[in-house]
């Protein structure tokens, strides 16, 4: 499921997965993928990150997206803030 979420948005086009590294956060399990593409709508390609968490009734899906040009730093960002994820109670 995760492999096919990069379609959440239509302006994304030649989409490859270049890793895919299970995750745990918050408790929950995961997968984390990290992917390159280009924008549809202009030039510019891009790097995705995506987290899909499986817990209880449900999954979580966090999801960033920035030019590849800042990818480093995007990247660092992106893990931060994914691993500050907490479900509510």
């Amino acid at each position: 499921m995760c492999r096919t979420g990069f379609g959440w948005t239509a302006t994304l086009a030649d989409v490859e997965v270049e890793s895919s590294t299970p995750v745990t956060i918050a408790g929950l399990p995961g997968i984390a993928l990290v992917a390159t593409g280009r924008r549809a709508d202009r030039d510019g390609q891009v790097v995705v990150y995506q987290v899909l968490l499986s817990g209880g009734s449900g999954y979580v899906r966090m999801s960033g997206i920035c030019p590849a040009e800042r990818r480093a730093e995007c990247l660092d960002m992106f893990e931060q803030t994914t691993a500050t994820y907490r479900p509510r109670d």
